[in-house]
């Protein structure tokens, strides 16, 4: 038995934690990827940036900017009951205008958008970084190899990402035009 179907609060807080779970792991990966940029940096202070402590920070700021962005949709749930039979759903109106705009431009457009604008700007700053001539020590160049490797594996990710979220939000965009 599902209690999202005859509890109103698990019916709300169901929903709720479905924008909650979908929006986190794409909001971590742009912040992979503005560490990545960061780090790829010509500039010192930049690149001091691209500690542990200010991803924490970012990891925390962005949470809570989730959580208390997502409370719409606590909102704009209810439960249905006819027939013998009840569920959870989202009521019809205005609100799933919202929501669909919503989640085409949250979480189908921004997150490609913003993760292809700051990977180009990533794969320049590499590609302009190993044009300039200068001594690696040993530790260094190893360093900078595995940060290398960490770059590939995330522009990997956010290729694959923005590959298999384009025909969702195609088929978004054609199913709030019909």
């Amino acid at each position: 038995i599902d209690p999202a179907r005859t509890s109103m609060i698990f019916c709300k807080f169901k929903f709720y934690l479905t924008f909650i779970t979908a929006i986190l792991p794409l909001s971590f990966i742009i912040l992979a990827c503005f560490d990545r940029l960061m780090l790829s940096s010509l500039s010192v202070r930049t690149r001091s940036w691209s500690q542990p402590r200010f991803a924490w920070r970012a990891i925390i700021c962005t949470s809570i900017f989730w959580i208390v962005f997502s409370i719409h949709a606590i909102i704009g749930t209810t439960i249905y009951t006819g027939s013998g039979y009840s569920f959870c759903y989202i009521e019809q109106g205005t609100y799933t205008i919202f929501l669909t705009l919503y989640v085409i431009i949250i979480n189908y457009l921004l997150p490609p958008i913003i993760m292809t604008i700051v990977g180009m700007f990533t794969i320049f700053n590499v590609r302009r970084t190993q044009r300039r001539v200068h001594s690696i020590t040993t530790n260094h160049g190893y360093t900078h190899r595995k940060d290398l490797h960490l770059l590939h594996m995330l522009l990997f990710q956010v290729l694959g990402n923005v590959i298999f979220t384009i025909p969702t939000s195609v088929y978004e965009v054609l199913f709030l035009s019909i």
